[in-house]
């Protein structure tokens, strides 16, 4: 399935010389932030601002111009994954995108966006990995996924690191003229993400 694409106008200037705002792990769950006053063209908000669609409800209200928002694993705490996303889809003002596996188009500037969960195979042992994460990462134990709101677990997080691998090279495989911006909340380097190696 091709990955939706949204579209926003911008002057040619603004495109080739945009100004991007970037903010990730505000956590506004513990305490408040106010951005300085800046002029800028978009605002990127690469995960972990607040729980939930807390985070997207501030973005409404902080910035006026475009915003592009990629979850956090603590967006989901104390919620359903996606479930979680939905809200904040339905919870964002027209100007703020609550984007998942998804790419958004500003002039000749390509974002392609995602959460990047890890597959686990980055230590080398993916399976001790998996297990010591499912132990004692909160992650685990405060996020649901699936029909029966069952708890997390390591398989889910590979099954999504798959999907947005997929997403990330078919997007990347595909002409496009301009340039590619790509936001994720977990780094997509092999270290952080994984090496991709198929685990069973």
């Amino acid at each position: 399935m091709e990955a939706p694409e949204t579209r926003l106008a911008l002057g040619q200037d603004a495109a080739d010389s945009m100004k991007i705002l970037i903010y990730s792990d505000l956590h506004l769950e513990f305490a408040d932030f106010e951005p300085p006053a800046t002029d800028c063209d978009l605002v990127v908000l690469a995960g972990d601002i607040s729980v939930r669609s807390r985070g997207v409800v501030w973005a409404n209200d902080t910035f006026t111009c475009p915003v592009i928002y990629a979850s956090g694993n603590h967006e989901f705490y104390k919620g359903h994954i996606d479930r979680t996303l939905t809200k904040m889809r339905d919870a964002a003002a027209k100007h703020v995108h609550v984007l998942e596996n998804q790419c958004l188009v500003i002039g000749d500037i390509r974002f392609l966006v995602a959460t990047a969960w890890t597959d686990f195979t980055a230590t080398g042992d993916y399976r001790a990995a998996m297990r010591e994460c499912a132990e004692w990462m909160n992650d685990f134990k405060r996020i649901r996924i699936g029909e029966g709101y069952s708890k997390l677990r390591p398989a889910d997080l590979i099954a999504r690191n798959i999907t947005t691998r997929v997403f990330l090279m078919s997007e990347l495989a595909k002409d496009f003229q301009g340039k590619t911006v790509v936001i994720t909340h977990h780094c997509p380097i092999r270290e952080v993400a994984g090496d991709g190696l198929k685990v069973t």
